[in-house]
């Protein structure tokens, strides 16, 4: 069995020191833990005389927080059905930042990739609680970040001003044709949607296009530590290659 991959930085490489602590928990020390067949664990506190039920843990009181939150937005949305965008927006923004805010590098320690999505989200003025957890997710999440470089990379500049609509949906369907585990059940489906969108929103269609003339594609270009390490992954096509073709091109590139 393969041990976990499982690596802290050093506390100076993190924008936040600590994970974030729910605002209705205050800190203290315990002196020690009791169990009692009845009452179960009991937590012994300095300046209490009796003790509290439970064992806190951090870790499990921000997950309870999370869910606590997700719980509340729905109850919101059955009550407030036409604010659906808003609240969605707002409790997934606390929601991902509350989870993942103990992970978020500082700027220049991100991936070149990563750091470039992070720049872009904050020129273009989103929330840094909704761009630090993408960039979470990005950087953690290997192979999603490298089907977006994939896909990206190949984003031709010039349509995107000319006809942004067009080239996203050529996009999201190249992610569509390469992507083997996910093309039918996610990619297909957001594309249309996502063409549709800039097909009636003018806004939807300027915004794209600006992206698109702010992103620089030579960041997302994946390098020889990236094709080193996608080249033998199963379930995506990077290049448009299949499993065999990757196969000989990383023989070719790294084998002695």
């Amino acid at each position: 069995m393969s041990e976990p991959l499982i690596f802290r930085l050093h506390e100076s490489c993190y924008k936040y020191r600590e994970g974030a602590t729910p605002s209705s928990v205050t800190t203290a020390v315990v002196n020690k833990v009791d169990f009692d067949k009845d009452e179960g664990f009991l937590s012994y506190f300095n300046g209490l005389k009796l003790p509290r039920p439970s064992v806190l843990n951090i870790f499990a009181l921000r997950g309870v927080d999370s869910v606590k939150k997700y719980i509340k937005a729905w109850l919101r949305v059955l009550t407030h059905p036409f604010s659906f965008k808003r609240i969605f927006l707002e409790q997934f923004q606390e929601f991902a930042f509350n989870e993942l805010q103990e992970f978020v590098l500082k700027e220049q320690f991100w991936p070149r990739a990563v750091r470039e999505i992070n720049r872009l989200g904050l020129l273009f003025g989103f929330d840094e609680k909704i761009v630090e957890p993408i960039c979470v997710i990005l950087d953690q999440d290997l192979a999603y970040r490298w089907r977006l470089q994939d896909v990206l990379s190949s984003m031709d500049t010039n349509m995107m001003q000319k006809n942004p609509a067009r080239e996203t949906k050529r996009l999201f369907n190249l992610l569509s044709s390469r992507d083997e585990e996910r093309q039918s059940k996610n990619w297909r489906p957001i594309g249309w949607l996502v063409y549709l969108v800039m097909l009636i929103f003018p806004s939807a269609r300027r915004l794209v296009r600006q992206l698109g003339k702010e992103m620089r594609p030579d960041r997302m270009v994946l390098n020889e530590n990236d094709l080193y390490n996608c080249l033998l992954q199963t379930g995506y096509d990077y290049f448009g290659l299949n499993q065999a073709q990757r196969a000989e091109m990383h023989k070719i590139r790294y084998m002695p």
